[in-house]
């Protein structure tokens, strides 16, 4: 089978040869590694915390729950079907021009492009998305990066196929928006709830790393597995930290999805240079200059 993790890569507290720190459960360690950040910084914090409530949009939105998971309606949202109108035709013609000229790469349109399109910056900066996003972290989150995808048919390394979390914060949230539709055999986004996540990675001592679904099942049953098939426009968020998660298993067809990526202020990812090219001006509401702000970039 081809996506089949033949040796096991997870790291685990359990196993030797660590020093005491590397000992500490990874959501523990990402708590205390977050809790002296802001003890540095106080101020970000605070503002970020009274300028939701301040400026968060008041009307219902869509809530992402404590599984970290949620169905967004894309095209109701800011911004949503004018992206989604665009990038589901750009994805397509790119990815027909890379079959024609023989070539492939899972990414087909380049961070900086996807960056500077005003049809993104719209829809990943509007308040709406913002204000549903940090009502989930309890922060204006900061937003990383979009990204467009082009997972193949029997493609091997089209993203991340086997289990993992993401360890940039205590909490990200990736909306995921399909430009293709992704049944079960386009390698759909498919994952386990928070709970039963924590309870995995309580049990092993998580450190980082892809796992085999053999070593997640001895812990956590597979009926916990929650597969998000979806037709072209169609989105959803989830927590990736907190969820235990893989793609891009395109066994069948190929997979075009976008990905727009948040975190708190105080991730640790190095934010993209190429975010300077988000569309910005003096006319920018509140929720997005906070959003656009990063510890490494205040």
């Amino acid at each position: 089978m081809m996506y089949r993790l033949q040796e096991s890569q997870a790291l685990y507290t359990s196993r030797g040869g660590y020093p005491l720190w590397r000992r500490v459960p990874l959501d523990v360690r990402l708590k205390l590694k977050k809790l002296a950040m802001i003890m540095r910084r106080p101020l970000p914090h605070l503002e970020r915390r009274r300028a939701l409530r301040r400026y968060g949009v008041k009307t219902p939105l869509p809530t992402i729950p404590e599984a970290g998971f949620a169905w967004l309606p894309v095209g109701d949202l800011s911004g949503g079907r004018q992206l989604v109108d665009r990038w589901t035709e750009i994805a397509g013609r790119r990815k027909a021009e890379m079959e024609a000229s023989g070539e492939y790469s899972r990414v087909i349109v380049p961070v900086e492009e996807l960056a500077a399109d005003r049809s993104i910056a719209d829809f990943a900066l509007s308040d709406d998305v913002i204000t549903m996003i940090g009502r989930y972290l309890g922060t204006v989150p900061t937003y990383l990066s979009a990204s467009l995808w082009w997972g193949r048919r029997h493609e091997r390394h089209a993203g991340s196929p086997f289990f993992h979390f993401d360890s940039l914060d205590t909490g990200c949230v990736r909306i995921y928006i399909y430009l293709s539709d992704v049944g079960e055999g386009a390698g759909p986004l498919s994952f386990i709830p928070r709970q039963q996540s924590h309870h995995y990675m309580r049990r092993t001592g998580y450190l980082g790393n892809a796992i085999p679904d053999e070593e997640v099942f001895k812990y956590v049953d597979s009926k916990h597995v929650v597969v998000a098939t979806g037709r072209a426009g169609s989105g959803f968020a989830i927590d990736t930290t907190r969820c235990l998660h893989y793609g891009s298993r395109c066994t069948d067809d190929d997979r075009l999805a976008m990905i727009l990526s948040y975190a708190s202020y105080y991730n640790s990812e190095q934010p993209d240079d190429c975010l300077k090219l988000v569309p910005t001006g003096p006319q920018d509401r509140p929720l997005k200059r906070l959003a656009l702000r990063h510890l490494n970039r205040p």
